[in-house]
């Protein structure tokens, strides 16, 4: 190194020169330890770490792992660090030194040093100054033949330098490929003992209860659902124990369509009877690397409906709907099952052996078809608003019903309510630790049905179905209904096919004399008000039917007629009426119901003609067998004609008589139907006439 030791005349002494080699020895000292105490802690914890993260390293050893780093990380300092700084830099020790790792040196460099020192401190009379000269020069001279790197290990700083570098690579990649194990494993490093977990592969999240310890009413079945994500196994392991028993392990099957290593998650269940869950247990469940570990379940008695007043619990008052004018019923104490009618309130009050935070009849069953079919009604709907009210009654009908707390302690229980459905409800009453009561009602609330309604007149049997628009029309009809008693009689009726919209017409004055029914009947004015039944009879033309367009109806028109009957009912206000079977009037104009008798009349001629024919044959065999009989000449063959003879009237009697197809009912229809109409004479209803009277005593001698 000939620039550390320079000529004599150059501008840094020796001195100098050794103390900057000193320094530079020094630096390079302590970036060695500085690159050996990164190298050598990040290996140590890099190792630590990727045994945790490969094995889950227990605490302990985790522990001693911690302790063994802090450790290295203390002798480090100690002996690297802090011995490196101490390094001396003056030029003596230096010289010193280099004599040590140089000995042809033999004293030559420290004694040069000196000299030149002491000349600097104490001037020339110490010393000769020819004597100085010699020794530095004879230093100077064996320096240019020796290393002084060697005392400067800058080799030994580079690779503990690239060491470091390299275990910090592997940190980094460690980080970035799973930052949330690398940084939990260093948090568990730090924190040996902490609750510091995993995250797992597979995760499961509590649905019911969602938090644990959970609080179980004696009595109930424990009912546990979860959610299994992440990398799903084909078994789910749900383990029961009470104290350190275990009392039963199930594996339960994921269902197929999850898969294997499906990310959309499977829910599964599992249900404990109460006579297994009569103590207070822990429930564990494993799924692949998932374990929640033993889960507490306590177990206690729930609260409980006890008397209030001195009267058991529950008791029920019903205030009927107003229009049932039925007075207000209180039910026996106690009791499980509600029969009344829609629209009927409900007074519940109860009492509890305990404090209550809340209380709400929930209905039980499923209410899914109900909801389903309510929606799809409404978007059949034209109204874009029917959606929006469908799904606000299917809510509505899922709704818990709520029940009052009330009283000093908290016990007293008291609702008002019309339930929305028949069917069962659940009364559920929690109290102050979450534990739940409950009691099962059956509330059977029956609708008001409509009225029964008839239409009397006209009818396809006995009444004409063909009319002229000129024409008159007998209606009557009658509408009962006897629990609640019938409101108003209407008729309703369209002109066209069913495409076309009923219109009403009123059977009934009810409505009009209604308010003035008391003040006419005194105390009996409640009875008159409501009738059981209503009936109406009315005469009505033809031309009051009117299209929608208000003209009257003309040839070939037809009209269907109804009758509908309304009640008292408030409550249902979507009720539809009650209403009759439907008949269909014919109109037509004179030409074409004289063109409609001449065709009937036409087709029953020929019947009537062989009628006739056979009438004639039957009557001459039975004088055939008179004549025989009279004569005393009876033939083997006389009681088979006799037979046939008494079969032809048979058939004779169903075709003439028959009620619903008769040749006589048909005619005697159109006779009818004439009369009705008032025709005038013509040879048409003529020969009508002469046909029915024909019938009437072929009738008559048969």
């Amino acid at each position: 190194m000939s620039w550390i030791l320079r000529p004599p005349g150059a501008l840094d002494s020796l001195p100098e020169r050794l103390g900057e080699l000193g320094r530079v020895r020094r630096r390079v000292a302590i970036a060695i330890a500085v690159f050996q105490l990164l190298a050598i802690g990040s290996a140590a914890v890099l190792s630590a770490c990727l045994l945790d993260v490969a094995f889950h390293l227990p605490g302990w050893l985790r522990a001693v792992f911690l302790t063994g780093i802090l450790t290295t990380f203390g002798i480090l300092v100690r002996t690297g660090i802090h011995r490196s700084w101490r390094l001396s830099t003056q030029p003596l020790d230096v010289a010193l030194l280099l004599e040590d790792r140089f000995p042809r040196f033999n004293d030559a460099l420290a004694s040069a040093v000196s000299f030149l020192t002491a000349s600097e401190t104490h001037a020339s009379r110490h010393s000769a100054a020819r004597f100085r000269d010699l020794a530095v020069t004879r230093a100077e001279n064996i320096a240019r033949k020796c290393n002084f790197d060697t005392i400067i290990t800058s080799g030994r700083a580079w690779k503990w330098f690239w060491f470091a570098a390299l275990v910090s690579a592997l940190t980094l990649v460690g980080f970035t490929l799973s930052p949330t194990r690398a940084l939990l494993a260093v948090v568990r490093l730090a924190d040996p003992y902490g609750d510091h977990v995993y995250p797992t592969r597979t995760t499961i999240e509590l649905l019911e209860p969602s938090q644990f310890p959970a609080l179980l009413a004696k009595g109930d079945p424990f009912l546990l659902q979860f959610a299994v994500h992440g990398v799903i196994p084909e078994q789910v392991f749900v383990s029961i124990r009470q104290g350190e028993t275990l009392l039963e392990e199930h594996a339960l099957p994921v269902p197929p369509e999850n898969g294997n290593h499906s990310q959309a998650g499977a829910q599964l269940s599992y249900r404990l009877d109460p006579a297994r869950a009569a103590q207070s247990f822990a429930v564990r469940i494993v799924a692949h690397d998932a374990d929640t570990d033993w889960l507490t379940v306590t177990v206690a008695p729930p609260p409980k409906l006890v008397p209030r007043d001195g009267r058991p619990s529950p008791q029920f008052r019903l205030d009927f709907p107003a229009y049932t004018d039925l007075p207000s019923v209180d039910l026996p104490d106690g009791a499980g099952v509600v029969e009344a009618v829609v629209g009927t309130q409900f007074h519940l009050r109860a009492a509890t052996d305990r404090r209550i935070v809340s209380a709400a009849f929930h209905a039980e069953g499923d209410w899914t078809s109900v909801q389903t079919g309510m929606i799809g009604a409404a978007l059949m709907s034209d109204n874009p608003l029917s959606l929006t009210a469908a799904l606000l009654l299917t809510e509505e009908f899922v709704r818990p019903i709520p029940v009052r707390v009330s009283g000093v302690t908290g016990t007293h229980l008291d609702a008002r309510f019309s339930p929305p459905m028949p069917g069962l409800y659940t009364l559920r009453f929690v109290d102050e630790v979450g534990l739940t009561g409950v009691r099962l009602f059956n509330f059977e609330t029956f609708p008001d049905p409509a009225p029964n309604v008839s239409l009397i007149h006209p009818h396809p049997l006995s009444d004409p179905m063909v009319l002229l628009p000129t024409a008159q029309v007998t209606v009557q009809a009658r509408a009962e209904d006897r629990t609640f008693a019938a409101r108003h009689l209407l008729l309703e009726y369209r002109i066209g096919g069913p495409e076309s919209v009923f219109q009403t017409l009123s059977l009934t004055d009810r409505e009009r004399v209604q308010p003035y029914l008391p003040a006419l009947v005194g105390s009996l004015g409640v009875m008159l008000q409501k009738p059981v039944g209503l009936d109406a009879r009315v005469t009505l033309p033809v031309a009051a039917f009117t299209r929608p367009d208000g003209s009257p109806p003309v040839d070939g028109d037809s009209i269907t007629l109804r009758a509908a009957a309304t009640d008292w009912d408030t409550v249902a206000w979507t009720k539809p009426p009650g209403r009759s079977a439907e008949i269909t009037l014919r109109i037509l104009a004179r030409s074409a119901m004289e063109a409609m008798l001449q065709k009937q009349l036409a087709e029953m001629r020929p019947e009537l003609l062989r009628q006739r024919e056979v009438q004639r044959d039957a009557r001459r065999i039975i004088e055939e067998v008179a004549q025989s009989q009279e004569s005393g000449t009876v033939k083997p063959e006389d009681p088979g004609k006799l037979a046939r003879a008494e079969q032809a009237q048979r058939q004779i009697r169903n075709a003439l008589s028959d009620p619903d197809a008769g040749i006589r009912t048909r005619a005697e229809k159109l006779l009818q139907t004439v009369r009705a109409n008032n025709l005038p004479d013509s040879p048409t209803t003529e020969r009508l006439a002469d046909i029915t009277h024909g019938l009437t005593r072929l009738v008559e001698q048969h």
